[in-house]
């Protein structure tokens, strides 16, 4: 059983195939490099985490938003594939998750104070395929899921 804290749980619309995890209104927004929705799952800046995931299509069609968790510990079993390891700077000191434009709602913050934060992202897929409305079935291209794990540094258990 993990010993994680659950600080944070929502769901987040995939806007442009992406979920962001920033610092509070940071114009350092990492971006979408060409070609990398088929080559890497995400990118930073010092301030911005931009993670790739199903598609807007994908997620009406699977009538499924991203499911995003941020935990406090240092148990990575379960929460999927890592796709981060490495630090995030919160000028503002609140850690806000949501699409990579405008300021995302109150229940997608959490305040944690000024500073460096250590963290590591995993995403996993909870569905394989959604329906479109001819009900033709087929697979979606990214994750639905995105754990976030804040650890201090150093103290992650079973890292590979």
């Amino acid at each position: 059983m993990s010993d994680n804290e659950l600080l944070l749980d929502v769901h987040v619309f995939p806007w442009g195939s992406t979920v962001s995890i920033e610092d509070l209104d940071t114009e350092d927004q990492a971006g979408v490099p060409d070609g990398a929705k088929t080559t890497i799952w995400c990118w930073s800046t010092d301030h911005a985490i931009d993670v790739y995931t199903l598609s807007e299509d994908e997620s009406d069609d699977a009538e499924r938003l991203v499911h995003v968790r941020v935990y406090r510990g240092t148990d990575p079993t379960g929460l999927g594939e890592r796709v981060f390891d490495g630090n995030l700077e919160l000028t503002t000191g609140i850690l806000a998750v949501g699409a990579y434009i405008g300021t995302p709602p109150p229940e997608q913050q959490l305040n944690l104070g000024p500073g460096v934060i250590h963290l590591q992202i995993f995403t996993a897929k909870a569905i394989q395929t959604a329906r479109t409305g001819r009900d033709d079935e087929y697979p979606i291209s990214g994750p639905t899921d995105i754990n976030v794990l804040l650890t201090p540094s150093g103290e992650v258990r079973g890292a590979a």
